[in-house]
Protein backbone atom coordinates (compact mmCIF):
# COMPACT_ATOMS: atom_id res chain seq x y z
CA UNK A 1 0.00 0.00 0.00
CA UNK A 2 2.71 2.61 1.07
CA UNK A 3 4.79 1.66 -2.75
CA UNK A 4 1.45 2.61 -3.86
CA UNK A 5 0.72 5.83 -3.00
CA UNK A 6 4.53 6.67 -3.15
CA UNK A 7 4.37 5.91 -6.69
CA UNK A 8 0.89 7.39 -6.64
CA UNK A 9 2.16 10.85 -5.49
CA UNK A 10 5.21 10.71 -7.62
CA UNK A 11 3.61 10.18 -11.13
CA UNK A 12 1.34 13.22 -9.75
CA UNK A 13 4.76 15.39 -8.84
CA UNK A 14 5.81 14.47 -12.50
CA UNK A 15 3.26 15.97 -14.20
CA UNK A 16 2.48 18.83 -12.36
CA UNK A 17 6.49 19.37 -12.87
CA UNK A 18 5.59 19.05 -16.67
CA UNK A 19 3.11 21.18 -17.13
CA UNK A 20 4.55 24.25 -15.06
CA UNK A 21 4.02 24.31 -11.63
CA UNK A 22 5.83 23.06 -8.78
CA UNK A 23 4.62 20.47 -6.14
CA UNK A 24 5.02 19.35 -2.83
CA UNK A 25 3.24 16.41 -1.17
CA UNK A 26 4.51 17.29 2.19
CA UNK A 27 1.44 17.74 4.55
CA UNK A 28 4.13 19.78 7.24
CA UNK A 29 4.90 22.06 4.28
CA UNK A 30 1.46 23.84 4.21
CA UNK A 31 2.28 27.27 5.76
CA UNK A 32 2.74 30.48 4.74
CA UNK A 33 6.34 30.80 5.13
CA UNK A 34 6.60 28.05 2.76
CA UNK A 35 4.75 29.84 0.05
CA UNK A 36 8.28 31.83 -1.26
CA UNK A 37 7.80 35.45 -2.18
CA UNK A 38 7.08 35.84 -5.90
CA UNK A 39 5.02 32.45 -5.95
CA UNK A 40 1.21 32.31 -5.73
CA UNK A 41 0.32 29.02 -3.77
CA UNK A 42 -2.73 26.80 -3.71
CA UNK A 43 -3.30 24.08 -1.14
CA UNK A 44 -5.94 21.05 -0.78
CA UNK A 45 -6.35 21.73 2.76
CA UNK A 46 -7.68 24.37 4.29
CA UNK A 47 -5.30 27.14 6.30
CA UNK A 48 -2.79 26.49 3.96
CA UNK A 49 -2.04 22.82 4.83
CA UNK A 50 -1.76 19.38 2.50
CA UNK A 51 -1.16 19.20 -0.95
CA UNK A 52 0.67 22.29 -2.51
CA UNK A 53 1.48 23.46 -5.67
CA UNK A 54 2.87 26.73 -6.73
CA UNK A 55 3.37 28.77 -9.61
CA UNK A 56 5.64 31.77 -10.24
CA UNK A 57 5.18 35.49 -10.96
CA UNK A 58 3.77 35.75 -14.94
CA UNK A 59 2.89 32.08 -14.90
CA UNK A 60 -1.03 31.75 -16.08
CA UNK A 61 -2.45 28.30 -15.81
CA UNK A 62 -5.66 27.37 -17.78
CA UNK A 63 -6.15 23.95 -16.52
CA UNK A 64 -5.13 23.05 -12.95
CA UNK A 65 -6.66 19.41 -13.97
CA UNK A 66 -3.39 18.84 -15.64
CA UNK A 67 -1.74 19.89 -12.72
CA UNK A 68 -3.52 17.15 -9.73
CA UNK A 69 -5.22 20.47 -8.16
CA UNK A 70 -8.23 21.60 -10.00
CA UNK A 71 -11.80 21.54 -8.34
CA UNK A 72 -9.12 20.32 -4.98
CA UNK A 73 -7.68 23.77 -3.67
CA UNK A 74 -8.83 24.77 -0.73
CA UNK A 75 -6.55 27.62 0.07
CA UNK A 76 -4.14 30.10 -1.22
CA UNK A 77 -1.68 32.52 -0.76
CA UNK A 78 -0.61 35.29 -3.46
CA UNK A 79 3.27 35.84 -2.06
CA UNK A 80 3.93 38.02 -5.01
CA UNK A 81 5.42 41.30 -4.68
CA UNK A 82 3.33 44.59 -5.33
CA UNK A 83 3.55 46.34 -8.84
CA UNK A 84 3.43 45.31 -12.04
CA UNK A 85 0.81 41.98 -13.12
CA UNK A 86 1.01 40.94 -9.41
CA UNK A 87 -2.48 40.01 -8.78
CA UNK A 88 -4.06 36.57 -9.63
CA UNK A 89 -7.51 36.06 -11.11
CA UNK A 90 -8.87 32.55 -9.95
CA UNK A 91 -11.24 31.02 -12.29
CA UNK A 92 -14.35 28.42 -11.59
CA UNK A 93 -13.53 26.85 -15.00
CA UNK A 94 -10.51 25.67 -17.15
CA UNK A 95 -9.25 28.27 -19.58
CA UNK A 96 -10.06 31.35 -17.43
CA UNK A 97 -14.02 31.07 -17.64
CA UNK A 98 -16.49 31.32 -15.20
CA UNK A 99 -17.14 32.75 -11.54
CA UNK A 100 -13.80 34.66 -10.72
CA UNK A 101 -11.97 35.64 -7.44
CA UNK A 102 -8.84 38.31 -7.66
CA UNK A 103 -6.03 38.11 -5.09
CA UNK A 104 -4.05 40.92 -4.55
CA UNK A 105 0.04 40.40 -3.78
CA UNK A 106 0.23 39.14 0.09
CA UNK A 107 -3.15 38.01 0.40
CA UNK A 108 -4.21 34.86 2.17
CA UNK A 109 -7.62 33.44 1.03
CA UNK A 110 -9.19 30.62 2.54
CA UNK A 111 -12.65 30.43 1.62
CA UNK A 112 -15.50 29.17 3.69
CA UNK A 113 -17.32 25.94 2.44
CA UNK A 114 -20.11 27.52 1.07
CA UNK A 115 -18.34 30.01 -1.53
CA UNK A 116 -17.84 28.87 -4.80
CA UNK A 117 -13.89 29.07 -4.51
CA UNK A 118 -13.76 25.66 -2.16
CA UNK A 119 -12.54 23.23 -4.30
CA UNK A 120 -14.23 24.75 -7.31
CA UNK A 121 -10.80 26.38 -8.99
CA UNK A 122 -9.89 25.45 -12.11
CA UNK A 123 -7.17 28.25 -13.82
CA UNK A 124 -5.53 30.98 -13.03
CA UNK A 125 -3.63 34.37 -14.30
CA UNK A 126 -1.70 36.63 -13.63
CA UNK A 127 -2.43 40.38 -14.02
CA UNK A 128 -2.44 43.85 -12.93
CA UNK A 129 -4.53 45.55 -10.15
CA UNK A 130 -6.68 47.33 -13.15
CA UNK A 131 -6.84 44.34 -14.75
CA UNK A 132 -7.99 42.72 -11.52
CA UNK A 133 -10.21 45.85 -11.09
CA UNK A 134 -11.72 45.14 -14.58
CA UNK A 135 -11.84 41.13 -14.19
CA UNK A 136 -13.89 40.82 -10.54
CA UNK A 137 -16.04 44.30 -10.39
CA UNK A 138 -19.24 43.79 -9.94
Amino acid sequence: MRRMLTAALGVAATATLLSGGIASADPAKGSQSNCEQGWFCAYDGDELTGFSIYWTVGRDDPDWHSDNIGDKAESFHNNAPWGGSTWVVLYQNTGHSGSRECLQPGEIFDPAAWYWAENEVSSHLWTTQAGAAQRCSG
